[in-house]
């Protein structure tokens, strides 16, 4: 009796899953032919060519994010549009999902791939659209579509990186054109400073003061004949107006013939005040090979 009830229970199953495979794969085709047929009546005709796919009380939003209601509207959009244009656009174009929301309305959703030729520009972009369409008639017309630009998301630190990252190079040129005045300017009033030989200045004036000697000194050729690059850097944005960024400094060199490397690992602690980023505080350590503890007695 287990066993028959088993059996019985999965031909129920595979043909509920067989049914409803079949009526999607109809659906499926229904709706690509759908999208083939719109495209192709655009590339054949233009906007007349699609106009009687649309409701008359249909809604757009553009890749602009503007809204056009009404068809009479939607087609004075697309004719100034046209005028815009050397050649028809090019489509290519893939169904991505449809569901049916009622027997008689579905929501649909494909990519786009577009190639426009405006003004002697030729503007390419790949699109996710979506479409609300209705059967009237045994023809499916738009009550409503959309056109989305893909782009990849913005991080909300990504601005704020990139520009304490060009903080950090423009520091790096200062050392190579031995400006001392502009290496100091990136830092508060107040700034900390504690250099590779452990010394700490206090305030903007002290960093100028002693990088200009530094720099009017033998290492200033150094820093002139060699550049630093940064290595692993490392950002954090602890709220949105402080910010710790950190990395190796390292400077190549030539010492009597054999190629050799200066390395400091650098930290900042960066404030936003009035929209520009400054140096709260720097420490510069020396990158040095950890010393044997074996035979320490």
């Amino acid at each position: 009796m287990k066993n028959a009830f088993s059996k019985t229970t999965f031909l129920f199953l595979g043909l509920i899953l067989t049914l409803g495979l079949s009526a999607q794969k109809p659906n499926q085709v229904t709706f690509e032919k759908y999208l083939a047929e719109v495209y192709g009546a655009f590339e054949r005709g233009g906007f007349e060519g699609i106009k009687p796919y649309y409701a008359p009380a249909c809604v757009e939003i553009g890749p602009d994010g503007s809204v056009t209601n009404g068809l009479a509207a939607i087609e004075a959009n697309y004719k100034a549009f046209a005028q815009m244009m050397d050649a028809p656009p090019v489509f290519r174009y893939k169904l991505t999902s449809w569901r049916m929301v009622t027997p008689e309305l579905a929501f649909l959703t494909w990519d786009t791939d577009d190639e426009v030729h405006v003004m002697g520009q030729v503007i390419k972009g790949n699109h996710t659209s979506s479409g609300l369409v209705r059967k009237s008639d045994n023809t499916w017309l738009i009550e409503f579509s959309q056109l989305t630009p893909k782009a990849p998301m913005p991080m909300p630190y990504e601005e704020e990186k990139k520009t304490i990252e060009a903080l950090v190079a423009k520091a790096n040129g200062c050392f190579e054109t031995l400006d001392a005045k502009g290496f100091a300017s990136l830092f508060t009033e107040h700034a900390d400073f504690i250099t590779p030989y452990g010394f700490k200045l206090n305030g903007q004036q002290a960093i100028e003061q002693t990088h200009a000697e530094l720099f009017a000194s033998p290492f200033g050729e150094f820093f002139k004949n060699n550049k630093a690059s940064v290595k692993d850097p490392n950002f954090r944005l602890l709220d949105p107006t402080h910010a710790v960024y950190s990395w190796t400094d390292v400077t190549p060199y030539n010492e009597n013939g054999e190629k050799k490397e200066d390395k400091n690992a650098i930290m900042l602690l960066l404030t936003k005040a009035s929209g520009q980023w400054l140096a709260e505080s720097c420490q510069i350590t020396p990158v040095q090979s950890m010393p044997s503890m074996a035979g320490g007695q």
